[in-house]
């Protein structure tokens, strides 16, 4: 497994575009590109909440190499890691003995998961997304006595880890039915998250005054009042962020509910997943924090359609193929060559992309269903086999 999560990583990187020197640490990577640097400038270093996200600048820059190259290579060791374990998540999860390579090749198909740390290698995101899938690798076998020290180490990498408590507590939950010792395990994962936070906010002063729950809130009232310019841009960002992989949820819609309710910690996961949507303007790159979650679900509603693919059934096996081209395609679609105000336009930003880009989005879109109406036809069993 190893082997083919690194053959796909390296595809991955070869097939994204060779970012500008500008492109490169733009935007929210300028910050953590002054962190790494030992030159870097004081009014970039100390800027709040970035500076108080210390873990993967401090990896960068104990590198013997450019801070540029450090973070290319550290983002390509932990995305290599991050599609094992997704593959090793399914493999837990789901039969089909093709599960895990369906996992890794549709998790690494959708952009923000490994193209953009490519393109934009200064940020953090793809070290944040190890540790979600570390924890979620955890609770699968369930290790809970780990999991408080990876979550304190990881609200170091970046604070959103924290959304991970509560998926925790509710995964012992289920596991044990004792709803004291749950919540008291609760109190414990937020505690050690909370010992940590304060300790890299009490050790570190920003040149700026931050609030996040007011940054929060304020963004929330903006979406909120946005509404209605933003409503057609909704399944644009659905695809930016997610790719076809919702759309294959809803279309197994009954094995989707059956899921969820049988592993409610995938759900918690999901649904607080959109507390990130309302953290900034790049929506398609906050559907991270459930993308994990949402591939697994994925892979399992394709239950019957992986068994028939390991049949080589002619149908299913074009099926996949085209379903993995489209998926692949709207994730490059978004990979962009060029100055810093063209990857802003092209990312799933809202109030608008280009209307060029949202109707390749859609017309990708449109042709999956019309393929999968075809597959139903030709394949009603399918959707009588239970996953």
């Amino acid at each position: 497994m190893a082997l083919i999560a690194f053959c796909i990583t390296l595809l991955v990187q070869l097939t994204t575009p060779v970012p500008p020197d500008l492109a490169s640490c733009a935007f929210d990577g300028k910050f953590y590109g002054a962190m790494a640097s030992s030159s870097g400038e004081a009014w970039y270093v100390y800027q709040a909440p970035w500076c108080w996200r210390v873990l993967t600048p401090w990896m960068v820059s104990i590198l013997p190499l450019p801070t540029l190259t450090a973070f290319q290579v550290l983002n390509f060791v932990f995305a290599w890691l991050n599609v094992a374990l997704v593959g090793w998540l399914a493999q837990r999860i789901c039969t089909p003995k093709s599960s895990a390579l369906a996992a890794m090749l549709l998790y690494s198909g959708v952009f923000w998961s490994l193209k953009f740390s490519f393109y934009c290698p200064c940020y953090i995101d793809i070290q944040t997304q190890t540790f979600f899938l570390i924890v979620l690798c955890l609770l699968e076998v369930r290790r809970y006595r780990i999991i408080p020290w990876v979550l304190a180490l990881g609200v170091l990498q970046k604070e959103s880890i924290v959304l991970l408590a509560p998926v925790v507590a509710i995964e012992q939950y289920c596991a044990q039915r004792d709803r004291k010792k749950a919540l008291l395990y609760l109190l414990v994962l937020l505690g050690f998250c909370g010992v940590a936070l304060a300790a890299v906010r009490g050790t570190i002063t920003p040149v700026n005054q931050y609030l996040s729950e007011a940054a929060f809130r304020q963004q929330l009232v903006y979406d909120l009042e946005s509404l209605l310019s933003f409503r057609s841009q909704i399944l644009v960002n659905l695809l930016s962020g997610l790719g076809l992989l919702w759309l294959i949820a809803i279309w197994r819609g009954r094995v989707l509910l059956r899921f969820l309710r049988g592993n409610p910690q995938w759900a918690a996961v999901i649904v607080l997943g959109i507390l990130p949507l309302f953290a900034g303007t790049d929506k398609g790159r906050f559907f991270l924090y459930m993308l994990p979650a949402v591939t697994i679900v994925a892979v399992y509603c394709l239950h019957p359609v992986l068994r028939a693919l390991e049949r080589r059934d002619r149908v299913v096996c074009f099926w996949v193929a085209a379903t993995l081209l489209l998926h692949f395609y709207i994730g490059h679609l978004l990979s962009p060559a060029g100055a810093p105000e063209e990857v802003f336009s092209r990312m799933g930003q809202w109030p608008a992309l280009t209307s060029v880009d949202a109707y390749r989005f859609i017309v990708c879109a449109v042709a999956w269903v019309i393929l999968t109406i075809w597959l139903m036809r030709r394949r009603p069993q399918l959707l009588q086999v239970v996953a």
